[in-house]
């Protein structure tokens, strides 16, 4: 059979072919025997695979024969089943996409309040910094009697309870106890340790530390408080400063104790 009866054939059976989708082999400039296996290799893949896949077919053919190919289309829209997953999404997209979009949301969310508990870590950092330079500055200042900068650590209106029962009101007041105090004594030695600090939020906290105060009189006469200072502080937009101050014993050295206010220990002498 030569090869013109052939490429006629092949066209033939092309046109005839009901429901069957396939390009016609165009610009005969390839060789003729070329021509037949390519039409005839096109007929027999458009019988057995969709139009999709047969038009892909019949653009290698045009590509054979000396024609551009059309490109064929890849969209996602043209896949089967494609329209049927986004009708019955819940929210229009792929069911992928829709994970996808999930999974990325939460990971949002998490990254959002790592970054939010880090802030808050932070900022409670730099205020724990700032409450314990403050207690430092406080015993510097105590043994350098320097009463101005020891009573402005304090709020206009704070509460302070030394020793005895009654509490200091106020600033002045507190001003006026320590620079007696100062005329009192004529070296001391103040140590805070173990310092610890609670936030109840960003502007209030609460503190306990250990102190060792050892105090010398114009007598030359020596003693020695070992306690616990039992703070509440305040942020305002001076920064930190101290609302109350407590002091309670465990005990002194050279001195009656009977002024003083006893830290109370829990005790299971009792057994209970």
């Amino acid at each position: 059979m030569s090869g013109t009866s052939t490429a006629t054939n092949c066209r033939s059976r092309h046109s005839t072919t009901p429901g069957r989708t396939s390009a016609p082999c165009s610009s005969m400039t390839a060789p003729s025997s070329s021509r037949s296996l390519i039409c005839a290799t096109t007929a027999c893949t458009t019988a057995s695979f969709p139009a999709r896949v047969s038009s892909i077919w019949s653009g290698c053919c045009a590509s054979a024969t000396g024609t551009a190919p059309t490109r064929p289309s890849l969209s996602r829209s043209s896949t089967p089943g494609y329209a049927r997953r986004i009708l019955h999404s819940p929210h229009g997209r792929s069911p992928r996409a829709s994970r996808t979009s999930s999974r990325s949301f939460s990971s949002t969310v998490y990254k959002e309040e790592l970054m939010s508990m880090a802030r808050v870590e932070g900022l409670r950092i730099g205020d724990r910094y700032d409450i314990e330079q403050l207690m430092y500055k406080y015993c510097k200042a105590a043994d350098m009697a320097d009463v101005d900068t020891q009573a402005d650590l304090f709020h206009e209106d704070c509460r302070v309870l030394y020793s005895g029962s009654t509490w200091i009101e106020g600033r002045e007041a507190l001003r006026e106890s320590l620079r007696k105090a100062f005329i009192r004594y004529v070296q001391t030695s103040h140590a805070v340790t173990n310092i610890t600090i609670e936030f109840q939020d960003t502007d209030y906290a609460t503190a306990e530390s250990l102190i060792t105060a050892w105090h010398r009189d114009a007598e030359g006469k020596e003693w020695t408080l070992h306690g616990r200072y039992i703070d509440s502080w305040k942020k305002d937009r001076h920064g930190w400063k101290m609302q109350t101050r407590e002091i309670l014993a465990a005990g002194a050295e050279n001195r009656d104790e009977s002024s003083l206010n006893m830290l109370k220990r829990l005790t299971v002498s009792d057994g209970q």
